[in-house]
Order: structure tokens, then C-alpha cells, then sequence
């Protein structure tokens, strides 16, 4: 295994774990200074925008259950399928896509629809 590799499964397993624990300056962190997040169509530049796009995200999906369905790495690049369930809302398919530099995640693409649950 090479450390790029190596490198880019630390990142995201950090970004991961900060997901899980509700600790969107903890999933922020694990990006460049300079990163960009485009999800939905919507841009977020740097991690205080990234910070508060989770902090939102989080809000929306509070003490969720998250799962990976199917994950692709090459490189500094990863493709990731995943879905997630809360109490009260739910989002059946997610897919994102991450570049991975030596300081975080330089840039991240993600799709997904936060469905309520009656």
C-alpha cells in the first residue's frame, strides 16, 4: 500500500468519525484551508463555510445512523455511495467524490436529498 493511499483512508476516516460524533468543526477540519465543497449545486469555500454547511447538514439529520454502500479509491481520489437515517429524516442515496491533498480534502462534490420520515 502506498502512503498516498494511506493518507487519503486517514483523511476520510477522520472526516467519518467527526461526522458520526456531530462535530462539524471536527469534520471540518479534516480539509484544506482553501478546500471547496460543492454539494447540490451550492458552493462552500474554506473551512468556516464547510463548518457551517455541516453544522446545517447535522441539524437536519440529527443523531443519524450513517452507512457506506460502496467505495472507490485511486490515488489522492475517492468515489463514496452512502445513505443515512434519523429519528425524523433520512437520505436513501448520497454520492460524493473527494480529492485528497497533503493538508485534507482540497476539493469534494457531493449529491443528496434529506427526505422527512412522517
Amino acid at each position: 500500500m502506498n502512503s498516498k493511499f494511506e493518507h487519503l483512508q486517514a483523511v476520510l476516516s477522520h472526516h467519518e468519525s467527526a461526522l458520526a460524533r456531530e462535530d462539524a468543526a471536527g469534520v471540518a477540519s479534516a480539509y484544506d484551508p482553501s478546500a471547496i465543497l460543492i454539494v447540490n449545486g451550492e458552493t462552500f469555500v474554506g473551512r468556516d463555510a464547510i463548518q457551517s454547511f455541516y453544522e446545517r447538514l447535522m441539524k437536519q439529520l440529527p443523531k443519524a445512523s450513517w452507512a457506506t454502500d460502496r467505495a472507490c479509491f485511486a490515488e489522492d481520489m475517492a468515489y463514496v455511495e452512502w445513505s443515512c437515517r434519523a429519528e425524523r429524516s433520512r437520505v436513501p442515496q448520497g454520492v460524493d467524490s473527494f480529492v485528497v491533498g497533503p493538508s485534507g480534502i482540497e476539493r469534494q462534490t457531493a449529491w443528496f436529498s434529506v427526505i422527512s420520515i412522517g
